[in-house]
C-alpha cells in the first residue's frame, strides 16, 4: 500500500508540472501580467489616507512612461475624482483628486473607472495625491457597511468582511 501511494505521487508530479506550464503559457499568450498580491497590512502602513469611496470622474492629463523589469513603456497620466463615503485613515475633504498611470500595454496596473466603489489607498506625492500601489489601487467593498473602530487594518478588514455577511451577499 505504501508503495502504491509513492507511485501515484510520483506519477502525478509530471502531470502537475505540465499543467502549470500550460496555464502559464496561456496566461502569457492572453497578455496577462504577473502582479504582486494585495497585502492589506503593507497597504495600510504605506498609505497616508485610506478611504471608502466612489470614482466619480476620470480624465487624461498627459503622457508619461513607466519603468518595469521588462523595460520602459508608454503610459497615460490621468486624474480621478473620488467621492468619499468613509475615512479609514487620515482626514480629507468629501471629494479628492488623485493621479495615476495607465500603461498602454498590459503590465498589471489596476484600472480606475468612473462608478468604481471600494477602499482606495492613497499617499502624498509632492503636492498631489497618488495611488499607494499601482497594482492594487483599491480593495473591494460594498455600500452599507457599519462604522468600525480600531487600527486602519482592523477597519479595512471590517469593510472587506462585510461583503460576506451583507444582506445582499
Amino acid at each position: 500500500m505504501r508503495y502504491e501511494v509513492t507511485i501515484r505521487t510520483y506519477c502525478c508530479k509530471p502531470l502537475a508540472l505540465e499543467l502549470c506550464a500550460v496555464v502559464f503559457s496561456l496566461a502569457c499568450l492572453a497578455g496577462a501580467a504577473v502582479v504582486p498580491p494585495m497585502d492589506l497590512k503593507r497597504l495600510s502602513e504605506q498609505s497616508d489616507w485610506i478611504v471608502v469611496a466612489t470614482v466619480t470622474d476620470v480624465h487624461k492629463v498627459g503622457r508619461t512612461t513607466v519603468s518595469v523589469p521588462s523595460g520602459i513603456h508608454d503610459a497615460s497620466l490621468s486624474i480621478a475624482t473620488l467621492r468619499i463615503s468613509k475615512r479609514l485613515k487620515g482626514t480629507m475633504d468629501n471629494y479628492v483628486n488623485f493621479r495615476f498611470i495607465s500603461p498602454k500595454e498590459r503590465l498589471g496596473y489596476a484600472m480606475v473607472s468612473p462608478g468604481q466603489f471600494g477602499i482606495f489607498f492613497l499617499r502624498k506625492d509632492g503636492g498631489d495625491y497618488a495611488l499607494t500601489d499601482p497594482y492594487n489601487a483599491f480593495a473591494p467593498a460594498i455600500e452599507g457597511a457599519p462604522e468600525s473602530e480600531g487600527s486602519p487594518l482592523d477597519r479595512i478588514t471590517a469593510e472587506v468582511a462585510y461583503i460576506l455577511v451583507s444582506p445582499g451577499a
